[in-house]
């Protein structure tokens, strides 16, 4: 029996020590796999291997030249502190995921789901419902609006707007976590389509690790990161030197309303 699985993927099956991740509700975690054994169910796991809940799960299989790959969204109905994911043949585990733990803070952990238009990153994106969805530990803060205006000024000395777009950009920063878990996120962060908290945004700056500031955890270093995340133009105005139909209506011109008045 073989797992294959992207090397990018938060969810590891086969690698039950790689980093913790967060879970909020069964919304959190969508995950695809390559198995050469039929994956026919999904199990709970207490930390001692105990049985927690039999799932039932959206597992959809799409047949490929390197195997068949199941997508797999569970829907569970317990709330553990800490569990890990069983892939099920029959009733026989044949794999293990690495652990989630529960969490309330939806302030510094997000929800991300990512996927491109083409298989991409040793994941498998067509059909287009495959998608890759996780909680992570990191946050996005500080908005700024990003502005593109060109100007020109008239003979008559006014200044005017050829043409104005407004963006919004965020920071966005992670916990403390290590470099393997960096290069994940990296990995997702470059796909063509990142919703986060479901919004669309896009990495639009360099994702800078700060190595100046190290925590050792159990034998292993962690590392702190920040981007820029943009997301898609929100407001645009074009001045094509169009009258507005102004030519065509009754128009009172000011001056006269301030003589009446």
């Amino acid at each position: 029996m073989a797992i294959v699985q992207s090397e990018f993927s938060f969810v590891r099956f086969g690698d039950t020590e790689s980093d913790a991740l967060p879970y909020i509700s069964d919304d959190d975690i969508a995950f695809q796999i390559f198995s050469d054994t039929p994956v026919t169910g999904i199990r709970i796991l207490s930390m001692d291997g105990s049985v927690l809940q039999d799932v039932s799960s959206v597992i959809m299989q799409v047949f490929t030249d390197f195997g068949t790959l199941y997508f797999i969204s569970p829907q569970f109905s317990v709330r553990p502190d800490c569990f890990r994911i069983a892939l099920l043949n029959g009733g026989s585990v044949i794999a293990e995921s690495n652990v989630f733990v529960k969490t309330s803070n939806i302030r510094h952990t997000t929800k991300i789901t990512y996927r491109c238009d083409e298989d991409s990153f040793g994941f498998l994106y067509c059909p287009s419902f495959l998608v890759n969805t996780v909680r992570l530990p990191f946050y996005i803060k500080n908005p700024q609006f990003t502005q593109n205006q060109i100007v020109y000024h008239e003979y008559s000395g006014r200044i005017r707007v050829a043409s104005a777009t407004i963006g919004k950009e965020y920071k966005l920063e992670t916990d403390y976590v290590t470099e393997e878990f960096h290069n994940r996120l990296l990995i997702a962060l470059s796909h063509d389509t990142v919703f986060i908290n479901g919004d669309l945004l896009t990495k639009t700056g360099n994702y800078s690790i700060d190595w100046e500031n190290i925590r050792e955890v159990d034998n292993r270093q962690e590392v702190t990161a920040t981007c820029a995340m943009t997301a898609n133009v929100i407001s645009r105005n074009s001045n094509c030197g169009s009258q507005c139909m102004l030519d065509e209506l009754d128009v009172i011109p000011m001056s006269l309303l301030f003589e009446a008045s």
